[in-house]
């Protein structure tokens, strides 16, 4: 789930880089080519397959941030990659604490990796933020998202929308 927590914090830098240590396994499984979907509706911008290997972005979410000229794919890709391999295969919960929260320890990543490019993590959070409004009051149903779309982060955190969406996720996984 990409960005569901706007007003959550990244994780320490120093977290996200003693988890990069400590697992040669998760920085291999980064480096290679994510399979990229944009074929759905997904609740929050994106998502990931239960099997970690395609990454699901909206299919009205631009390629490009018009203002920033961010290209989307590549950052929201960290995102729920390193999201669903900490929360799969360390069983860390969605969003912990600022140390060791599936999504918080993404949200770094995925900063890192704007920045690296030379692009404004706020600014791209920022611009983001009105694609997320936009989707959130979206009508999605069973028929608009994968079947095979992770389910955690929406198990592990429920807030109001997300209870509104589980009973249409899990009817898609039928």
């Amino acid at each position: 789930m990409s960005s569901g927590h706007l007003d959550e914090e990244p994780a320490s830098k120093g977290a996200l880089r003693r988890l990069m240590e400590k697992h040669p396994d998760l920085v291999a499984y980064l480096a290679t080519e994510p399979t990229i979907s944009r074929a759905y509706k997904i609740p929050y911008l994106g998502g990931i397959s239960k099997d970690g290997k395609t990454v699901y972005l909206d299919e009205n979410l631009p390629m490009e941030l018009p203002k920033t000229g961010v290209p989307v794919d590549k950052y929201l890709a960290i995102h729920e990659r390193l999201e669903w391999w900490v929360m799969t295969r360390l069983g860390l919960d969605y969003l912990g604490d600022r140390s060791d929260g599936g999504h918080p320890l993404a949200v770094r990543a995925e900063h890192d990796a704007l920045i690296a490019d030379g692009y404004n993590p706020d600014a791209y959070e920022d611009e983001l933020a009105g694609y997320i409004k936009a989707d959130e009051s979206e009508r999605i149903t069973a028929a608009d998202v994968p079947p095979d779309l992770f389910l955690g982060p929406y198990e592990d955190d429920q807030d109001s929308l997300d209870r509104k969406l589980l009973p249409v996720l899990r009817a898609a996984q039928r």
